[in-house]
């Protein structure tokens, strides 16, 4: 009776009422990770929540006012295209059974969903898990009595390419007695499987819990961390992690400390740390004018990689494919955004007085007085952008010319846009 009470209480969806609250407000974002389908498959991305409405197993309709870990799971699956669910209506209340293609008892008979929010399981039922617009939720098919939650180290946080890293994968192991007495250990988890996302495999974890892999591209690497049984039973929760790979003292035939000593440096950083790469054939072509697309590619590598997506789409960026990832990740951090029309333009040339609006976003800056601007173009300037250029002139951020002017509508080039974003590096040491 104990067993079957904590499997359900794993499972269950509402266990307990909660004092009521409110829905996310407009435009919040929720991270949302599925894990645990069938043939290894790992839905991850963003959704709005809000109010969501299911149908039980009973026939009963249930409506949700706040927004919750269900809400999400129920919002990913519509956005995702309508993917299939089921909620059964039982004793202990409403429960999620089946998401996609797996069920509960597929495997075996204590396998099912559970969510947790934050790293977090929640102690009332998933439809009264209010989330505040911050949170990532994860839904997860496993096997209470044997599917691991792993805590996975790397040897180094920063990544250049070729470096051979030592991965290291624990778990908490929890076991009972004949009593129900819980025992809690710290185990080593020999098989872990790390791959590159929709890549080979790079190692496999030993008796001790250890791999070590080779790094084997530089930019912005995915790495997957995995076990399952020969049944398919995930005998580990599967993990995301992505790091940037950089590479030390890169070298660009077409970026000179002779001609481009004042942006030199930038560049170098920018390409140690993985945010930047060339274009090919030792070239950075430091001269060409910067893409909407490019530029929000930098700016989201700048930020938290683990965090990189969002819920909002485009007519005019395919989904899943070039800088799609980097633009959601821009839009939902605020720091750039569409024209209004449903396109976000990312082929068109980025200007100095928009790439002055996305670094002072960026960097955090308050936005200045109009009047505060002095240079001698101001006229030229769109009015949306002079408090943004207030903010980056008064810190430092960017400057005019030898002119006195600002050159608003001029093109940024990639080398202009490194030297400003380089700035904007953690650790990289600018200060307001």
């Amino acid at each position: 009776m104990k067993k079957q009470w904590k499997q359900a209480l794993g499972l269950m969806l509402a266990v307990s009422m909660v004092a009521p609250g409110t829905a996310l407000a407009a435009g919040e974002q929720t991270h949302v990770i599925i894990t645990g389908l069938k043939d290894g498959q790992m839905l991850d991305g963003y959704v709005e929540v809000g109010a969501e409405t299911y149908t039980n197993s009973a026939g009963q309709t249930v409506e949700m006012t706040d927004a919750t870990a269900l809400g999400a799971l129920l919002a990913y699956l519509r956005e995702a295209g309508q993917l299939p669910y089921t909620i059964k209506s039982g004793s202990f209340g409403d429960y999620v059974t089946k998401v996609i293609n797996r069920t509960e008892k597929d495997l075996n008979a204590n396998t099912g969903w559970s969510v947790k929010v934050n790293g977090k399981s929640p102690q009332v039922g998933a439809d009264k898990v209010q989330l505040d617009g911050d949170d990532t939720v994860v839904w997860s098919f496993s096997d209470w009595t044997q599917t691991l939650d792993p805590v996975v180290t790397f040897s180094k946080q920063q990544f250049a390419l070729g470096d051979a890293v030592t991965v290291t994968v624990t778990a908490e192991k929890t076991t009972y007695d004949a009593n129900w007495n819980a025992k809690v250990e710290t185990v080593k988890v020999e098989g872990a499987v790390i791959s590159e996302e929709n890549g080979p495999i790079l190692g496999t974890t030993d008796a001790n819990g250890q791999a070590t892999i080779t790094i084997p591209k530089r930019g912005l690497l995915t790495l997957l961390i995995e076990k399952q049984d020969k049944d398919g039973l995930p005998l580990l929760v599967k993990q995301k992690q992505r790091f940037l790979v950089g590479v030390p003292e890169a070298a660009f035939r077409d970026v000179t400390l002779g001609a481009h000593k004042w942006g030199y440096d930038a560049v170098q950083l920018l390409a140690e740390r993985g945010i930047v790469e060339g274009v090919g054939d030792g070239l950075f072509e430091p001269n060409r004018v910067v893409t909407r697309g490019e530029l929000a590619k930098m700016v989201a590598l700048i930020g938290d990689v683990q965090t990189l997506g969002g819920a909002e789409s485009f007519a005019d960026v395919q989904a899943g494919a070039g800088f799609d990832l980097f633009i959601r990740t821009t839009e939902r951090r605020g720091l750039m955004v569409g024209d209004g029309n449903g396109t976000f333009r990312p082929d068109a040339p980025v200007t100095r007085e928009e790439l002055a609006v996305v670094a002072a976003k960026l960097d955090g800056l308050a936005v200045g007085s109009s009047d505060e601007v002095t240079v001698s173009d101001k006229q030229s300037a769109k009015d949306f952008s002079l408090p943004y250029v207030a903010a980056v002139l008064k810190d430092g951020l960017m400057v005019g010319d030898g002119e006195n002017r600002f050159r608003f509508g001029a093109g940024a080039t990639r080398l202009e846009v490194a030297t400003v974003l380089a700035k904007l590096v953690p650790g990289a040491g600018h200060q307001h």
